[in-house]
């Protein structure tokens, strides 16, 4: 009876250990779903739970590393750059996702042998200065009031006008997996709190 009872304590571990493995750091059992376009990329479409609240600036850099082509490897992708940053001290932890330094994009990109320039922070984002950042094929990541979106600077020159891409678009919850993504008009938004801005790297019309 001793023995039987010492199976079953084993094997309720096992589950207890793989159930917890699978749910660590916020991570969820379902695998990862982000479309093959990379301007579709959402952040309702991550593993991890604290991306799919407020990992827009995240979703934003993933979209700027991949059109930059610093990383256009097929494993690529948000949580890709999330676990980057998790590991290597860009973030403040697994569930704290504010980037410690908006510079860290230009460190990735120096560490796999790659060039990409950050050329620092904008508090007066006007339509002009957006103009000459994308005539200058500079990448610019814009904070709309609590949220982060990139510059996609093909669309905006094909289309005259200013447009973005989106990681999602509502209130964020638990379980979301599909927003609105991809190019939208910079319109949509009222707000421009700040703006980042990168250059170099090796761009190409997608």
């Amino acid at each position: 009876m001793k023995k039987r009872r010492g199976f079953c304590f084993k094997w309720l571990g096992i589950f207890l250990m793989l159930l917890f493995g699978l749910t660590a750091g916020g991570k969820t059992a379902e695998a990862a779903g982000y479309s093959q376009d990379y301007r579709y990329w959402s952040q309702g479409s991550s593993d991890y739970i604290p991306m799919r609240q407020v990992g827009c600036l995240i979703t934003a850099q993933a979209k700027m590393l991949y059109e930059a082509n610093v990383n256009r490897n097929a494993d690529f992708n948000p949580d890709y750059w999330y676990r980057w940053l998790l590991a290597n001290g860009g973030i403040a932890s697994s569930t704290n996702l504010n980037i410690l330094n908006h510079n860290v994009p230009e460190r990735y990109a120096a560490s796999i042998g790659k060039s990409l320039t950050y050329a620092g922070s904008i508090t007066n984002v006007t339509d002009a200065q957006l103009w000459s950042n994308i005539n200058a094929g500079k990448y610019t990541i814009i904070n709309v009031s609590n949220h982060w979106v990139l510059v996609d600077n093909n669309t905006s020159k094909a289309k005259g006008q200013i447009y973005i891409y989106d990681s999602f678009s509502g209130i964020p919850s638990d379980s979301f997996t599909t927003y609105n993504t991809g190019p939208r008009p910079l319109s949509v938004y009222s707000s421009r709190i700040v703006a980042h801005v990168y250059e170099g790297g090796n761009p190409s019309d997608r």
